[in-house]
């Protein structure tokens, strides 16, 4: 779905792939009765999620603009995802981070602020895709 790009003979993915495959691990497999499988959220993932949102495109217009290119994000396992997160799991392993200028000062509530805020997007996208006016709020 994605286009690739060969780099000095390794074959790599464009920025819009690996961010598509952040939000897939994150928010693992949303299954029918509403629980999630295989999600993986580690501070390095809640981490690479905040960076690609504030310095590519927010959260919830990437998943707007590929889910309506075919990607078939559900919304509502990225929404359990981000509101079961282990936080306080996450908080030695996020301190341990190398974080390299711009995003030196950051810090594990900075990423839960964002991924809130970015979470009452989506849950609007979730109820406009519902047909029914939003009422989340954060």
């Amino acid at each position: 779905m994605f286009d690739t790009a060969t780099k000095e003979g390794a074959r790599t993915e464009l920025i819009d792939g690996l961010y598509h495959r952040k939000i897939r691990t994150v928010s693992g497999m949303f299954l029918k009765d509403g629980s999630i499988k295989d999600g993986r959220q580690t501070a390095r993932d809640v981490f690479d999620l905040h960076v690609l949102g504030q310095s590519i495109e927010p959260l919830n217009s990437f998943i707007g603009r590929i889910n309506n290119h075919g990607a078939n994000i559900p919304l509502d396992g990225i929404i359990k995802g981000i509101l079961t997160m282990p936080w306080i799991d996450l908080m030695d392993e996020f301190s341990e981070l190398d974080r390299l200028d711009l995003w030196k000062m950051c810090e594990l509530r900075d990423v839960k602020i964002y991924l809130g805020l970015e979470l009452a997007e989506v849950q609007k996208l979730k109820d406009l895709e519902d047909g029914r006016e939003s009422t989340f709020k954060f």
